[in-house]
This record gives structure tokens, sequence and C-alpha cells, in this order.
């Protein structure tokens, strides 16, 4: 088996790729597993590494601040919240937005992007083809 069939596109990887979730707004995420998305989690979660168990109010927190600081490279668009603009440029805003509960399958679609090497392989191999 050839090691490339593992490989990612190391700028996309750390630097992100576009996922659009409508016609003109998206969001560009870096991978789960990129050197500065591990960075930003370790950050937040060394508060409670002591902890046996994280209460679930503050996992969810922990999670919408990963996305915000750590996934979320740009936001692509405009992002309203019932109308009103969504200040996308403030990691704090957003990781508020996301912590409401009706945000749920947002917040697990990000995720899963982002912690899908796939999207960075196909990136990869989408680029070599152009070549």
């Amino acid at each position: 088996m050839d090691l490339n069939d593992f490989a990612v596109n190391e700028d996309l990887f750390e630097g992100g790729f576009v996922l659009m979730l409508s016609a003109d707004s998206g969001v560009r995420l870096r991978s789960a597993g990129s050197d500065k998305a591990q960075a930003v989690r370790e950050r937040l979660y060394k508060p409670y590494a002591s902890f046996r168990e994280i209460p679930d109010d503050i996992q969810a927190r922990l999670t919408c601040d990963w996305i915000a600081q750590g996934l979320a490279v740009e936001w692509i668009g405009p992002w309203t919240i019932g109308g009103a603009p969504l200040d996308t440029s403030d990691p704090k805003a957003v990781s508020q937005a996301l912590q409401h509960p009706k945000f749920k399958p947002l917040r697990t679609k990000l995720l899963l992007a982002a912690s899908s090497e796939d999207n960075f392989r196909a990136a990869a191999e989408a680029g070599a083809e152009k070549n």
C-alpha cells in the first residue's frame, strides 16, 4: 500500500477548506487534527485536566469555543441570527451563538467536517489532477 493513499494537502489541513452551507454563506475549516486546532483544544481543556468528567454544560461551551477559535479559520458571507447580524470576526460572539441548543446540528456538521480527513484528502487529489 502506498502511504500517499493517506496523504492530505498540508496547506488545507492547517489553513482550511471551504464548506459552503448555503448559496452565499460558509466557513473555512481547518482539520481537527491540525497543529493549530490541537493547540487551541489543549489550551481550552487545560483548566479541566484534573476533572474526572467534565460537566455537560462546560463540555458544550468548550466545544463551541474550539469551533470558534480552533477550527473556523474564516466565516464566509453574511451570518445572522433571526435577522440580526452575527459578528463572525469575534470568536467569543460566535461561540456564544453556537452554544444555543437549537444550533447543535450546525456544531455537529462543523465538527464532522473538520474531523473528516477525506475533506482534506479529496482536495489534495483534486489539486494534483489539475497539474
